[in-house]
């Protein structure tokens, strides 16, 4: 409980009043100890970073106020992500210039919905208002070298602290007047989301108040709308000027924009860049280890990209073709994803690749094969057409590691031949470590998981609206699989009580288990699931059973790894399966047992 304003004014510690024949040494003694304590205790980060923790002990006397603001000086973080009122921000506003020196990272974000009656523009811009006000009353007062007067709570006047913000992030910015109120010697990270109808980084106003923030490390500036608000000029001419820059995120970056001004300080790049006629040259920032490029369009001829990387995360969106088979005109379909401009063969220092899309011809992935110190690489496709394209490749692409196919809204599905074909290409891809199949593109008559037997190094299975495993004896093959430790399977009629029984018998190193919408009719499997005590998370959903009832979740118990470390959750989804009293009864009974577990 805190003491009363009485109190905190006299100086008093937070706690009872003195005892009966408690002497006034030893009350001063216990008062000196509890203070040297707090001051103890808030030397760990995690204590002053909390804003809840800080603004309680603000709360408390005069020399615990003081305390804090001392030891909190530069470490508190401020997430206004719940804070969405316009008076609730106001009060934080006016809270700011008497703790400005506590402020170390502050996050501002905006309901999707509106709020207050106010649409989500409108909050936008009287949030933005409100703080741009309180950061600059803090700078006029800091110029000024004020000092808060005296209040009952605090007898003596209060000496401002200057801000010292090293982080800031908001979903959007009408002005420059924000960027100008930050503190340019301390911020070394800045995000800002570009929202629609507001003026983007390009402008000249914005870009000479980002151009100024000359401290900063950490840089990004967002767009998700490739069609509006591409940067370019103004905006890549502010963050040549960033000399300290080590890591940037910038989307969506024009088509003529010139790359040449992204600072070689750079040593981790994120690029979401809209390709045209001119090459992408990104090879002047020898200090990038680490790419990750989002591509619309096709790189052109002369495109170079770092010959250092380590680390490349490629996503290709394609070239952008207006209409399709069924006569929207505004829907634009990706049909080309090439690569071959962008020289991947140049990378000889590469050893881990991510590419979505991209590597859809089998003359490409050979010659990422033979890069010489490459050890992983993930491909991911969204469209099945173009997995089919590549499959023929992943057999020999021993470096292969992740594979996930997606099937495409206007992709065909794969008749009885093409699938056996695809299935075999795809079981022969023995180096898999992971395999996502979410197409719902193939023949739900093959038996596709006869050709998964031989990937013996798979530990992650996911067959998501896969047409499979549909029969009992297709899902029994998961059994040869057992170096998994992640299954999740949808809509797999096969896997019914006597399949699942199987597969919980034999995959015992599972730490993951998911079954939606599968075969199983009654609580059959339910102790051979139990008994894999490994398992982290388990899903169960979708039962299709009337033989089940609730007290049947009570076999479970023995995994008790469901439960977090906290004991405040679980890591389970029950969902149709079982009621809410029994799994509430179950999750009582587990947090039980896991509290006596190492």
């Amino acid at each position: 409980m805190l003491d009363s304003p009485e109190q905190q004014a006299a100086g008093t510690s937070i706690g009872s009043s003195r005892p009966s024949g408690c002497s006034r040494s030893a009350h001063r003694d216990c008062q000196v100890t509890s203070f040297q304590a707090l001051c103890t205790a808030l030397q760990h980060p995690a204590v002053t970073a909390d804003p809840q923790t800080v603004c309680c002990v603000l709360q408390t006397c005069r020399s615990w106020r003081a305390a804090v603001q001392q030891a909190a000086a530069g470490t508190t973080i401020i997430d206004l992500h719940s804070l969405h009122s316009i008076a609730k921000l106001s009060q934080f506003a006016a809270w700011i210039p008497r703790h400005a020196g506590m402020l170390a990272e502050l996050f501002l974000t905006v309901p999707q919905s509106g709020c207050e009656g106010l649409s989500a523009e409108s909050y936008a811009t009287a949030a933005e208002q409100v703080l741009l006000l309180a950061l600059q009353n803090t700078a006029a007062a800091a110029g000024a070298h004020a000092v808060f007067p005296a209040s009952p709570a605090s007898p003596r006047p209060a000496v401002l602290q200057p801000l010292r913000l090293r982080v800031f992030s908001t979903d959007f910015l009408s002005g420059p007047g924000l960027l100008a109120a930050l503190p340019a010697a301390t911020l070394t990270s800045l995000g800002v989301k570009h929202m629609q109808g507001y003026p983007s980084a390009n402008s000249t106003a914005i870009s000479h108040a980002l151009a100024g923030l000359t401290a900063l490390r950490h840089l990004t500036l967002e767009n998700y709308n490739c069609e509006h608000g591409k940067l370019a000029g103004n905006c890549l001419q502010a963050v040549a000027k960033l000399a300290r820059l080590t890591s940037l995120r910038l989307s969506w970056v024009a088509a003529d924009a010139d790359l040449a001004l992204l600072p070689q300080t750079l040593q981790e790049l994120r690029l979401a860049a809209c390709c045209g006629a001119a090459p992408l040259k990104l090879q002047h920032l020898t200090g990038v280890e680490a790419l990750h490029l989002d591509l619309q369009g096709t790189p052109a001829p002369g495109s170079a990209l770092p010959t250092q990387l380590q680390q490349l995360t490629l996503y290709t969106w394609g070239d952008n073709v207006a209409g399709d088979t069924f006569g929207n005109s505004s829907y634009l379909r990706y049909k080309q994803h090439n690569l071959q401009h962008l020289q991947l063969d140049a990378l000889q220092q590469l050893r881990a690749l991510v590419v979505t899309n991209g590597l859809c011809e089998p003359q490409q992935m050979h010659r990422v094969a033979c890069l010489p110190k490459l050890e992983a690489v993930v491909l991911r496709y969204t469209d099945a057409s173009l997995a089919q394209r590549a499959a023929p490749a992943w057999p020999h692409l021993q470096q292969l590691r992740e594979l996930t196919i997606e099937g495409g809204s206007f992709t065909p599905t794969l008749d009885e031949l093409d699938t056996k074909e695809f299935m075999q290409q795809i079981g022969a891809a023995t180096t898999l470590v992971a395999l996502h199949i979410a197409s719902s593109k193939v023949d739900g008559d093959v038996h596709i998981c006869r050709y998964l037997t031989g990937l013996q190094q798979l530990q992650d299975l996911n067959l998501t609206n896969a047409e499979g495993p549909n029969t009992r004896e297709d899902a029994l093959h998961l059994t040869a699989l057992t170096g998994l430790t992640a299954l999740v399977l949808d809509g797999a009629q096969g896997v019914d009580d006597v399949a699942a029984v199987a597969i919980a018998s034999w995959l015992r190193q599972l730490q993951h288990l998911e079954l939606r919408s599968c075969g199983l009719t009654t609580a059959a499997a339910l102790p051979a699931i139990g008994s894999l005590t490994q398992l982290q998370y388990l899903c169960l959903t979708g039962y299709g059973a009337t033989e089940i009832e609730g007290g049947d979740i009570m076999l479970l118990t023995r995994l008790t790894k469901l439960v977090d470390c906290d004991a405040v959750g679980i890591h389970a989804d029950f969902s149709d399966t079982f009621d809410h009293e029994a799994v509430s009864a179950f999750y009582q009974a587990l947090a039980g047992l896991g509290s006596d577990t190492p």
